[in-house]
């Protein structure tokens, strides 16, 4: 279990306040070197910090139970000062909403352990956690029995390729990348491109990147990257590129680039899941005779809904766009063919 401050029963803000100035007192204390005119005393912190004596010298003792501090009070010197080089590490004071988050990033970060950034932020919390004090103490596995997390589905090739890609998005390098296609998986090309941004969706990890041989942006699946290494030339960023405009229109694992504003009816024994879940950020409803709803989203793709619409069974109308209507009714012949 962590430890705990030696005044729990102060206040959060006392706690925050005390923590401040054994940080203060730390920076003054660690100045102090023989042969210097620099003198720390419990009369000049007090005067500094504008608190008492008898708080500084609580203080120092906290500094000396809790976080290990060799503090010594040198006779040559007059001076409280630290017998060996140490570096303060505090306890992190937080409330119970604050520490309950920490864990469940903990339990969601090792759902991604397959990628580099994943196992650093499962470490980084992983060392946090002993750390943790203030007005809840929880031990790191504390969510074990009541919070489960999917393992994770990445694959080698995600994991070998992201850091490459994420520090050519930051610096701007161009990438060469040998791309295996479902549709033609024994023959992979090899392409040209200048990454833009890596998305994690529900089934994997995608990369953004403006593809000049093509003249426009493409996506790729890491999975399916079967090499990537750096072209060593330099790309201009698009000017025209807006992160957050792009995967705002996103369902899915789908990105496009031109909108669509999709308009679906809901039968009314499926109306009550969409109004309580809403399909996508852009979801707005018009509430209709007998229970029924129209549901109106902006996307920036079709696959994505078309699949959503199909596992609805019927009970889902796309009314717009003309497109996505003709790919609903040529998916269920099909399906109609397959079945019987």
């Amino acid at each position: 279990m962590p430890k705990s401050h030696p005044s729990p029963s102060r206040a959060p803000v006392a706690q925050r306040a005390a923590l401040t100035r054994i940080s203060q007192i730390h920076q003054l204390i660690r100045v102090v070197r023989p042969g210097s005119s620099r003198r720390v005393t419990a009369d000049s912190l007090a005067h500094e910090l504008e608190v008492s004596i008898g708080t500084v010298k609580l203080d120092l003792e906290a500094m000396r139970g809790e976080f290990g501090a060799p503090i010594a009070w040198d006779f040559k010197l007059r001076s409280y000062c630290y017998t060996e080089p140490f570096e303060l590490r505090p306890l992190l004071w937080l409330d119970a909403v604050e520490v309950l988050s920490l864990m469940v990033a903990s339990r969601i970060s090792a759902g991604w352990r397959a990628f580099p950034v994943g196992r650093a932020l499962a470490s980084a919390l992983e060392k946090i956690a002993p750390m943790l004090g203030g007005a809840v103490s929880l031990h790191p596995n504390a969510l074990d029995s009541v919070f489960s997390v999917p393992e994770d589905p990445a694959t080698d090739a995600e994991s070998r390729h992201f850091l490459l890609l994420r520090d050519a998005i930051e610096a701007r390098h161009e990438v060469r990348i040998v791309y295996r296609k479902p549709a033609t998986p024994t023959a992979p090309e090899t392409r040209l491109v200048h990454p833009l941004r890596l998305v994690w969706v529900p089934d994997g990890c995608l990369l953004i990147a403006q593809d000049p041989a093509r003249g426009g942006r493409r996506n790729f699946d890491l999975s399916r990257i079967c090499d990537a290494q750096l072209s060593g030339a330099i790309f201009i960023w698009p000017p025209d590129f807006d992160a957050k405009k792009c995967l705002a229109g996103s369902l899915g694992r789908f990105i496009g680039e031109a909108e669509h504003q999709v308009r679906i009816a809901f039968a009314a024994s499926f109306a009550p899941y969409v109004r309580e879940r809403p399909w996508h950020a852009s979801q707005t409803l018009i509430e209709r005779a007998g229970g029924t709803v129209e549901a109106t989203y902006r996307l920036n793709h079709l696959q994505d809904i078309e699949h959503r619409v199909l596992a609805c069974a019927g009970q889902a109308e796309v009314l717009a766009p003309p497109e996505l209507r003709q790919r609903i009714r040529t998916a269920a012949t099909a399906l109609g063919a397959k079945h019987g």
